[in-house]
């Protein structure tokens, strides 16, 4: 019986152990379940308008274009706050690139070896909203950035991710 007791008991061991690795190395990596557990993806989908049709080159220029919420070309840099919900422990501050052009905007994480694309899905008060899509990289994919322009060269922007376990926020400059 003593055998037994004490085989169950590594067996529960083993299991919690491997809940909290899990647990752990899925918390993390803005845009990323953790250490970018979330799967890469190998080629890039058509990019869309902020009204989600796709122009004829998959082009998101004409969406940035039209609004006049839409960043200033250029790239923007900066160290962003990931910050947990309550029940996750997934605080930490990542740098991320963001470019906005014409013919697309994209993001990057240098950190984490992650890109992707910034789809335009069109404007909330003075906010452009866009959804991130992932194509290098082995971070979260689908989560929605809000780009607020607070000054010359200056954005505030606030990530919320897929699964609503964590958001990202900060200032990036030009």
């Amino acid at each position: 019986r003593h055998t037994l007791v004490t085989v169950l008991v590594g067996v529960v061991a083993v299991l919690v152990g491997a809940v909290v690795y899990l647990a752990v190395d899925r918390g993390g990596a803005p845009d990323g379940e953790g250490s970018g557990l979330a799967a890469a993806t190998s080629s890039a989908p058509a990019a869309t308008d902020g009204t989600g049709s796709t122009d004829a080159a998959g082009s998101t220029g004409a969406a940035e274009a039209s609004s006049s919420n839409a960043p200033s070309s250029g790239s923007y840099t900066g160290t962003l706050q990931q910050r947990g919900t309550s029940s996750t422990r997934q605080d930490r501050d990542y740098a991320v690139e963001m470019t906005f052009s014409s013919g697309g905007s994209s993001v990057r994480y240098p950190g984490l070896g992650c890109a992707g694309t910034l789809v335009p899905r069109g404007d909330s008060g003075v906010d452009r909203i866009y959804r991130e899509e992932i194509h290098t990289g082995r971070c979260d994919d689908g989560g929605t950035w809000t780009v607020t322009r607070v000054g010359d060269g200056r954005l505030d922007v606030n990530y919320e991710a897929p699964t609503g376990r964590y958001v990202v926020t900060g200032t990036l400059t030009r």
